[in-house]
């Protein structure tokens, strides 16, 4: 009886912390976990950088095509995603379509370069050819930040997030810093 509560509640607490639609750990898991690598990144003077990736145009996705080529499309993006990033890089279903990761030991101008190589992963994809759901070229948008010394813990993510608003404001399918 013992050893089940202790499963159950170990699932439990994974499920609090875990994207149901992509698998991926949600905002909540972030903000414990962006306190462990600011520390580390402080004690050890390495760098930290912040994407924030959004879904360009993505509302046409539900209003043309329903809520579940949406979904579908959301399902899409986060394998490629997942597909483009490190073990040990965090990445975060932030909200809504819009996805978050925080990558060790990964200085600006690197973070830039995987920004848009992960861009161009994506770009005009509609799809893994197993279903006719998705009829929109996807696009993503994505804002790159780093961690400045001294700064707080959530610095990192608003300058990510202005970031971000500074690519959908330059036309979208860009990256921006």
């Amino acid at each position: 009886l013992c050893l089940e509560n202790a499963v159950n509640r170990a699932r439990l607490r994974r499920s609090g912390f875990t994207d149901v639609l992509t698998g991926w750990h949600n905002r909540r898991y972030l903000k414990s976990r962006l306190a462990e690598e600011l520390a580390r990144a402080s004690r050890d003077g390495s760098p930290l950088a912040c994407l924030m990736i959004d879904v360009d145009n993505f509302k046409q996705f539900n209003d043309m095509l329903g809520h579940v080529a949406g979904d579908r499309a959301l399902s899409i993006v986060s394998k490629i995603l997942r597909a483009q990033f490190r073990n040990r890089d965090l990445l975060v279903r932030y909200g809504g379509d819009e996805f978050a990761v925080l990558l060790p030991d990964v200085k600006l101008d690197e973070a830039m370069a995987i920004g848009e190589r992960v861009r161009r992963a994506i770009s005009g994809e509609t799809g893994d050819g197993s279903d006719s759901l998705i009829q929109i070229p996807v696009r993503i948008s994505m804002g790159v930040a780093q961690l400045k010394p001294g700064a707080s813990l959530d610095s990192l993510i608003r300058d990510a997030d202005a970031a971000l608003y500074r690519a959908k404001h330059a036309g979208r399918d860009t990256v921006s810093s």
